[in-house]
Formats: structure tokens, sequence, C-alpha cells
């Protein structure tokens, strides 16, 4: 059911608090199996990247679930969300 909704276009007129909740609280429970924690990481990141301050509050999520022991799966969707939850850095650029 999780992978069904990974797929729907999140808008973000259309966000639902709720369901970021739930993703939220699911990920951060270590008695849910990894796959539901790893698909609502994503879920969580899909419908939260609109608004900085939620994506904050995602990323002290996920780096307070990684001092615990993650799955393959579960630390490869923790990476890949944390990449692209992180502003880029301005690079300085040189002028000759």
């Amino acid at each position: 059911m999780l992978n069904l909704l990974l797929r729907q276009p999140y808008t973000e007129e259309a966000i639902r608090t709720d369901f970021i909740d739930f993703c939220l609280t699911r990920l951060a429970d270590t008695k849910s199996p990894y796959a539901v924690r790893a698909q609502c990481i994503k879920l969580a990141y899909v419908q939260m990247r609109y608004w900085p301050e939620l994506l904050n509050e995602l990323r002290q999520t996920l780096e307070m679930i990684s001092c615990e022991p993650l799955s393959p799966g579960l630390r490869s969707a923790w990476r890949q969300v944390i990449k692209k939850s992180t502003p880029y850095s301005c690079s300085p650029v040189l002028l000759s």
C-alpha cells in the first residue's frame, strides 16, 4: 500500500499533515518492519520537501534514527533523503 502511495503526485496545496505525522511516527518506530520504515522515510520527504522548516524536522528525525542499526534498505532510503534534503552549499567561484 505504501508503495502505491509513493507513486502518487504530492503537491504543495494537497498536503496531509495527519499522513506526515503517521510517516514520522512509523519511521522512528523500531518495532515497525524495515520496509515500512524505509517507505515512510521516502513518503515523508516527498510531502515535506516544499517547506524548509518541515525538512528540518525530517532531518532531525533521521539523525535520531541514525544511531541505531539500520538494514541496508533502510540505510539506503535514509542516505537518499538526507542527500536530497540537505541544502546545496555554494562553492566559491574563482575569477581569473
